[in-house]
């Protein structure tokens, strides 16, 4: 079985929108090469729920844009430089500009 590749018509697609495929590490799929953060996974199980399905992977590499990046050594990144949207569900999709902290609860209390 040969390994996945983007279609012709998807990478036309890509290219129209100033995007262009950078090579994984850890896995046959390219990534995005201007995406912010990527992440390389392998699929590990589907857990059917209803009319859906929960899918389930195993984070083997992550890239993060360098700018972005605090302390390498320590994984520490600052997430503003990021401005990272996520996909929630369907169509749904959320930022994460309006961000609070909360201070742990105590399991004691």
């Amino acid at each position: 079985m040969s390994p996945p590749s983007p279609s012709r018509e998807g990478s036309r697609s890509l290219a129209k929108r100033g995007l262009s495929l950078a090579a994984s590490e850890r896995v046959t799929v390219p990534r995005i090469a201007q995406a912010p953060v990527s992440m390389e996974c392998s699929f590990m199980q589907e857990i059917a729920l209803g009319s859906f399905g929960l899918v389930l992977g195993k984070i083997l590499m992550v890239h993060v844009n360098d700018e972005a990046v605090i302390d390498a050594g320590r994984q520490y990144v600052d997430a503003n430089k990021l401005d990272l949207i996520g996909r929630m569900e369907g169509a749904w999709y959320t930022t994460t500009r309006d961000r609070f902290e909360m201070p742990p609860i105590a399991l004691s209390d």
